[in-house]
């Protein structure tokens, strides 16, 4: 799961869907012409709904490579159960503030009466304006 999420953020990043698309298509575009700004992933934050064992490798992964890590937990983060690659720790209340800061938002929740419907109504108009989702709980 952790590869997948980082492969999705480094396609988005760099446009790779859109050169495919364009590769099928034969549109080929000077390199003048052909917007190509991306952001390096070490100046990228990411929020991961569930810091359980599969947030955690998520995280290990995405600090590897220098980013940003939140992680929203159902309890407090202690002792043991700390990831060192998890930067900011949130619990459920703390999730606008979460979303405030990312530019990603990774879902590895459990789906259960406390984490159904989390995003519905307007709780992601505190996103950023730059972020983009990765929805793996589906």
């Amino acid at each position: 799961m952790a590869e997948y999420v980082l492969a999705q953020i480094i396609n988005r990043e760099r446009r790779f869907f859109q050169l495919h698309d364009n590769q099928k298509t034969s549109l080929w575009s000077s390199p003048q012409h052909h917007d190509m700004q991306y952001r390096l992933l070490s100046t990228l934050t990411i929020g991961i709904l569930g810091a359980g064992d599969i947030g955690k490798k998520v995280a290990a992964l995405c600090k590897s490579f220098g980013m940003t890590v939140w992680g929203l937990t159902r309890t407090p983060a202690q002792g043991r159960e700390k990831c060192p690659d998890i930067d900011h720790y949130r619990q459920l209340e703390g999730l606008p503030e979460l979303l405030a800061h990312s530019d990603y938002i990774c879902g590895v929740l459990p789906s259960t009466p406390q984490t159904v419907g989390l995003l519905d109504g307007d709780v992601l108009q505190h996103c950023s304006s730059k972020v983009r989702g990765q929805d793996t709980a589906c």
